[in-house]
């Protein structure tokens, strides 16, 4: 845990330096899919430097989830890649586990990831840039599902198609929480996008301590969509998330 907690810190960079994007991946049980998740962010193409911070959130398998962080924190060195990782005494659930990894960002952009999934080479890179070049407080990409084996193909076409509901274009204002909440012009899904720091900060401030196993993405997108000034839904794959059996 010493080694850890050094690593993490001798991957911070220095303020001026810091990285302009902050990936946040919460860790609950997945130590057994988590190594292809950390091998898709390393294998990022011509991405902004960016940090990932990993939260275990009272993982059941703590001790390998040390041991395989601990196995990559060098390949994260060797690329420059800060990789911060923070823990959790007891499971406070997902919400809370996000909120610890808004707090400790130091990018001005954060993406959220799920560690079973996976992002898709270029991701970073097209989310920033249309941030960048849009001012957007939210870009939203699109998702590719993929089912493990023996799941029903007619759930995985469902959510398929709420992974691929994004609206291609700009909302401003109350547009934007009219857009998902009334209209269901494109998901709450935190994946798949990326958002302005301030404004997921500002809705954490909003939002108690909540211990929630359902609808988080929900719980936590309502105050972002609520305070965001604008939304650009992009064409592009960003994300590829897998359907997990339990």
């Amino acid at each position: 845990m010493d080694f850890l907690r050094r690593c993490a810190a001798r991957f911070r960079r220095p303020a001026q330096q810091r990285p302009p994007v902050s990936l946040c991946v919460p860790v609950y049980g997945t130590e057994g899919l988590i190594g292809r998740f950390l091998d898709s962010i390393l294998a990022q193409k011509d991405a902004p430097l960016f940090e990932t911070i990993i939260v275990n959130d009272g993982s059941p398998g703590t001790k390998e989830l040390e041991r395989i962080i601990k196995a990559y924190a060098k390949e994260f060195r060797k690329q420059g890649l800060p990789l911060v990782f923070l823990e959790h005494g007891k499971n406070l659930g997902l919400v809370e586990a996000r909120r610890t990894a808004t707090n400790a960002a130091s990018g001005d952009y954060i993406a959220f990831a799920d560690s079973d999934d996976e992002l898709s080479p270029a991701s970073l890179r097209i989310l920033y840039d249309a941030a960048c070049a849009s001012g957007a407080d939210i870009v939203h990409g699109k998702a590719a599902v993929f089912g493990t084996e023996g799941e029903p193909e007619a759930r995985v076409a469902v959510f398929a198609r709420k992974a691929q509901n994004v609206y291609e274009g700009v909302l401003h204002g109350d547009a934007i929480m009219h857009g998902f909440l009334i209209e269901h012009l494109y998901s709450d899904f935190l994946w798949g996008k990326l958002f302005k720091t301030k404004l997921v900060q500002k809705a954490y401030a909003e939002i108690p301590f909540t211990y929630c196993t359902m609808a988080e993405d929900v719980l936590t997108y309502f105050f972002i969509a609520l305070y965001a000034g604008m939304y650009l839904g992009i064409p592009d794959t960003v994300y590829n998330y897998r359907i997990n059996t339990g």
